[in-house]
């Protein structure tokens, strides 16, 4: 199914579905991803589809929408063997346009993931100064959505995909 390509900023078409941005999506690695556009949902660096990161991911909306990548197919053709003038410091590599197979799962509410998203957050930083982990979970416990969540760990700065 070809996805829309009419721009409403506050919702994406992902798989056939209407989602409300921002998005925020736990990878299998338990790595997190932020989408506060729907452009974010569709274009991802060519590394991501080849190494097929983003299957099994779950998804969670402001809404309580809660999803899965059961699959994802490429949208865009594979970008063949990179010429010499694309290893330039100012050049772009190709991104790779993406279209995902959801599963809709149940509804889950915001203080759910929070929840999920802090006890995530202990184990990555784990090895941090206590008094710097102690400040993050403080930060993450007072966020009030999925937008409070992200800024507080600098999602929204690597442009969705964290890596």
């Amino acid at each position: 199914m070809a996805e829309d390509d009419s721009y409403d900023p506050h919702h994406a078409i992902v798989g056939g579905h209407r989602i409300p941005l921002p998005v925020l999506g736990i990878l299998r690695d338990n790595a997190l991803c932020y989408f506060d556009d729907a452009w974010l949902l569709r274009e991802f660096p060519e590394y991501v589809a080849a190494d097929d990161i983003l299957t099994g991911m779950e998804m969670f909306d402001d809404d309580g929408g809660h999803w899965r990548v059961r699959a994802v197919r490429r949208a865009s053709p594979a970008p063949g063997p990179r010429r010499w003038w694309q290893f330039w410091p100012f050049w772009k590599a190709p991104n790779a346009i993406l279209e995902f197979d959801l599963d809709r799962l149940d509804q889950i509410g915001f203080p759910a993931v929070r929840d999920r998203i802090i006890k995530l957050t202990k184990v990555a930083m784990a090895d941090d100064d206590p008094e710097d982990r102690k400040e993050v979970l403080a930060n993450l416990r007072r966020a009030e959505d999925l937008k409070d969540l992200a800024e507080e760990l600098g999602l929204p700065d690597h442009m969705g995909f964290f890596d």
